[in-house]
């Protein structure tokens, strides 16, 4: 029941790790059509590596080699990367897709892209834009968890040092997301924050250093890779998993969940933010009430003479954009 969009560069969806997940829709933000798997020419032989990778991150199923936590999630799939160039149409073809995912009704949103430095002849963001309201993409970010979607960012691979996060990293109301390695030290291209009006940054983190995903040119391909972009789909993957068992939360309520549980919520930084996510605590989160989806198995079936209510997802309206 949870619709999960991933943003990226586009998908190779006959790889044997993806080729059976469920989808809904697909748009080619970048050239306009109705096919986000690679078009050779104009798409360069590698445009689709990238995104085919996270998505299997994200949701893959493939037993014994992959299989990604949103495994039995519904998608959405937004080609909004165009590979050979780093312009501000990307931001557009970014905002684009937020809107289009919102038409959806799409749950969470699967991001693996960033953005700070351009071509040469467009015009670079600085630290100082890095406010959350500035950019482009951040403010479609923002406008996004303001209609019901779950956000999952990269926070970027300009680290170790200070205030080297990308947009829309920066923005509010977001799960902004650090990766670590498998012995939960942080990696040292993670970027890191704050914002430059002051928030803390990352949300989370979780995953990105040697993390297994689908390699594009090979349908059986499987390899290891690094970078903020493998922990985003771990992070929104398993975001759908709490907007599974807690459809009646809001965004708020799913990103206070996961934030409140990870393992440094009690003492954040700008390095891990609150640290690495703990799923089943998150659904758990006592402030906030048990899971009321899927029910325990004890309770799928009524005893004599009782009942068992069942729990529908809420419908929400949405304002137009």
């Amino acid at each position: 029941g949870v619709i999960l969009a991933m943003f990226d560069t586009g998908f190779n969806k006959s790889h044997t790790a993806n080729v059976q997940l469920k989808r809904i829709a697909e748009w080619d933000f970048v050239w306009e059509d109705g096919e986000t798997a690679n078009q050779v020419p104009p798409d360069a032989t590698s445009q689709w590596d990238h995104g085919t990778g996270t998505w299997a991150v994200a949701g893959g199923y493939w037993i014994n080699n992959l299989i990604g936590p949103a495994y039995n999630a519904t998608f959405a799939l937004a080609k909004t990367e165009y590979v050979p160039t780093e312009t501000h149409a990307e931001e557009d073809n970014w905002a684009a897709a937020a809107e289009w995912a919102d038409s959806l009704g799409v749950d969470v949103v699967s991001s693996s892209l960033a953005y700070l430095d351009f071509d040469p002849g467009q015009v670079d963001y600085t630290w100082a834009d890095l406010n959350g309201h500035t950019t482009v993409v951040a403010q479609a970010a923002i406008l996004a968890a303001r209609r019901g979607i779950v956000i999952a960012n990269a926070m970027g691979n300009s680290g170790p040092g200070g205030r080297t996060l990308n947009s829309p990293a920066d923005a509010d109301s977001i799960l902004s997301c650090g990766a670590v390695d498998q012995f939960n030290t942080i990696a040292s291209f993670s970027s890191r924050g704050n914002t430059s009006d002051g928030r803390l940054k990352p949300e989370v983190v979780a995953q990105g250093v040697s993390t297994y995903w689908a390699v594009a040119s090979n349908n059986n391909g499987i390899a290891t890779a690094n970078g903020t972009s493998l922990s985003t789909p771990l992070i929104a993957g398993s975001a759908a998993l709490v907007r599974e068992a807690h459809p009646e939360w809001s965004v708020a309520q799913v990103r206070q969940a996961l934030m409140t549980t990870a393992d440094k919520a009690n003492t954040p930084d700008s390095i891990y933010g609150r640290g690495r996510i703990n799923v089943q605590a998150a659904i758990w989160f006592s402030s906030l009430g048990p899971p009321v989806y899927p029910r325990p198995f004890n309770l799928l079936l009524p005893s004599t003479a009782t009942t068992v209510t069942a729990t529908r997802r809420p419908v929400r309206r949405r304002p137009t954009w």
